[in-house]
């Protein structure tokens, strides 16, 4: 947006950024995805206790949502072994779904793949993962920018 490649993007785990404005589109929680043979697929809940020894997908170190879910196991007492590391939760999504193992990912990141192959369950310790809307703060909105920002604020209200 600073470079006036786009006029509007979208984030997770943002950190202020100079001359970037934001609004919170959606909060959530991150969630375990699993394949459905998974030994833990059937229970409710996820802990990062749960995932200890088994094959796991994380997500890497310099990521934001990364250090997110490292602190979660650092908050449960679990240490964090990932098998493999990946940079998108997207990508851990499509292992997940493979056999490869669980991951813990972002609640929107099941949703895009449109596959039911994924289990889907909450992941504790609760770990939140928040959705931003940014723009430059040095250049107006166009008219098509503020009514596309309008639908995002309306769906996200379909979201909570």
């Amino acid at each position: 947006m600073l470079s006036h490649v786009a006029e509007l993007g979208f984030a997770l785990g943002l950190a202020h950024h100079p001359g970037t404005a934001h609004e919170v589109v959606h909060s959530g929680e991150m969630a375990c995805v699993l394949p459905p043979q998974h030994p833990l697929a059937g229970q409710p809940i996820v802990s990062a206790a749960d995932l200890v020894g088994l094959p796991f997908i994380g997500l890497e170190r310099g990521t934001r949502l990364g250090k997110a879910v490292r602190d979660s196991f650092a908050r449960a007492g679990a240490p964090f072994q990932p098998t493999v590391e990946v940079h998108y939760c997207n990508t851990a999504c499509v292992l997940a779904a493979a056999g490869v193992g669980a991951a813990v990912v972002d609640p929107f990141s099941p949703r895009q793949g449109g596959s039911n192959v994924l289990v889907v369950r909450p992941f504790a310790p609760k770990t939140l993962a928040v959705a931003y809307m940014l723009w430059s703060e040095a250049e107006p909105l166009s008219r098509l920018a503020k009514a596309f920002l309008s639908e995002v604020r309306q769906a996200s209200r379909l979201l909570d």
